[in-house]
């Protein structure tokens, strides 16, 4: 597949089918906490143009991450973690408070979890755990 449609945003519609694929799940696992109530909240009072512009915003992230992967920058590399600080402001401005523990248990997710890591590994074979260990460098230098 091509970077074009890889890193191209999700449409509307698209979103609607990922969050109602989803959503039982979310609920079990996450329904109790404020995050989720926050990024409900604030996912129910976006518009669907909103919805796609965010979606091309992480995709851009996504897409600028893979790049410094491919071209073999380490995960703890300045321009690796300053999009590391982005991702985290990025969930934090636009979907929940996102605590330095919450976002490096997301890091680790990108390599627990087969779907996240096929998410991941799709932009480039590795790039799940080159990410899990940029947000986890970029966790702890972030909390000393």
């Amino acid at each position: 597949m091509k970077d074009e449609q890889l890193f191209r945003g999700l449409r509307h519609e698209e979103i609607v089918m990922h969050e109602k694929q989803h959503a039982d799940e979310v609920q079990q696992h996450y329904g109790d906490t404020d995050a989720y109530r926050i990024s409900a909240k604030r996912q129910k009072q976006r518009t669907p143009n909103e919805k796609e512009q965010l979606s091309a915003m992480h995709k851009q992230l996504d897409q600028r991450l893979t790049t410094l992967y491919r071209d073999g920058h380490k995960a703890t590399d300045p321009d690796v973690q300053q999009i590391v600080k982005e991702q985290h402001d990025f969930i934090d401005t636009y979907y929940y408070p996102c605590e330095l523990s919450i976002f490096a248990s997301l890091g680790q997710m990108y390599v627990s979890d087969d779907r996240f890591r096929a998410y991941y590994d799709a932009y480039a074979p590795g790039l799940s755990s080159f990410y899990s260990e940029a947000i986890s460098h970029y966790a702890e230098a972030t909390s000393n």
